[in-house]
C-alpha cells in the first residue's frame, strides 16, 4: 500500500531524524573507534573545506530548502515510479529523505535562543509545503503512481493515495508545526528573561 509507504517516510523525516539529532549519537560512535581512526576523523572534521561545507549545509536556509526539494522530487511520478521499481534507487530515496531531515532536524535544533524566531519559522515554512503536497496527493481526482493500482485491504487505489496525503498531511505536519511552536514558546520566553535583565541593568544605582 501506498500509505504503509507514506508511513515509513514519515517516520524516517518526522521520528527518526529529530530524535537522532537529539541523542547526539556521533561522540559515543567516536569513541567505539580505535584512537588513530579517532583522531583522523578529527582532523578531517575540523579540515577548512569539510567545516565550511558544514556550516553551509546545516544553515537553517539551505537545510530547510534541501529538504522540502527532495521531498518533492522524490514525490514526483516519474521518481516516485522509478524508486518503486528499482531497489537501488529506493535505497536512495530513504537515504536521501533521512540524511536532508537530519541536516533539517540539526540547523533547526543547534540554533541559539536568540534565533528560535528564525527556526519556528522555518518549521511553519516545511510545514506549509508538506501540507501543499499532502493535500494534492489527497485532493487529485487521477492516481499519480501506477505501481500501486492493485486494490487492496478494501482500499481502491485512489483511496489508497488519498489515505497517504492525508498521513503526509496531518500526523507529519503536526511534527512540524508542533515543533514550531515549541520553539516559538521557548524563543519568547528567552527574550522575555533577556528584556527583563536589561531592565534591571537599567534601574540599578550608577553609584
Amino acid at each position: 500500500m501506498l500509505t504503509a509507504h507514506m508511513v515509513e517516510h514519515e517516520f524516517l523525516m518526522v521520528a527518526a531524524a529529530p530524535l537522532l539529532v537529539l541523542s547526539r549519537p556521533l561522540t559515543a560512535f567516536l569513541w567505539a573507534l580505535p584512537i588513530g581512526a579517532r583522531r583522523w576523523l578529527g582532523t578531517l572534521a575540523t579540515a577548512p573545506p569539510i567545516a565550511a561545507l558544514w556550516i553551509a549545509l546545516t544553515n537553517a536556509s539551505v537545510a530547510t530548502l534541501i529538504h522540502v526539494a527532495t521531498i518533492f522530487a522524490w514525490h514526483t511520478p516519474s521518481l516516485f515510479e522509478a524508486a518503486t521499481s528499482n531497489p537501488l534507487l529506493h535505497k536512495l530515496q530513504h537515504a536521501t529523505f533521512l540524511v536532508t531531515a537530519l541536516l533539517f532536524w540539526w540547523a533547526i535544533l543547534n540554533l541559539p535562543k536568540r534565533q528560535l524566531g528564525v527556526g519556528a519559522a522555518h518549521l511553519f515554512a516545511t510545514m506549509m509545503a508538506m501540507s501543499l503536497l499532502g493535500a494534492l496527493l489527497t485532493l487529485t481526482p487521477r492516481l499519480w503512481y501506477p505501481s500501486y493500482s492493485a486494490p487492496l485491504l478494501g482500499f481502491t487505489p485512489l483511496e489508497d493515495q488519498q489515505l497517504a496525503g492525508l498521513v503526509m498531511w496531518i500526523p507529519g505536519c503536526a511534527v512540524y508545526a508542533s515543533a514550531a511552536l515549541v520553539t516559538l514558546a521557548v524563543w519568547i520566553a528567552a527574550s522575555g528573561r533577556h528584556q527583563l535583565q536589561l531592565v534591571k541593568i537599567e534601574v540599578l544605582p550608577t553609584g
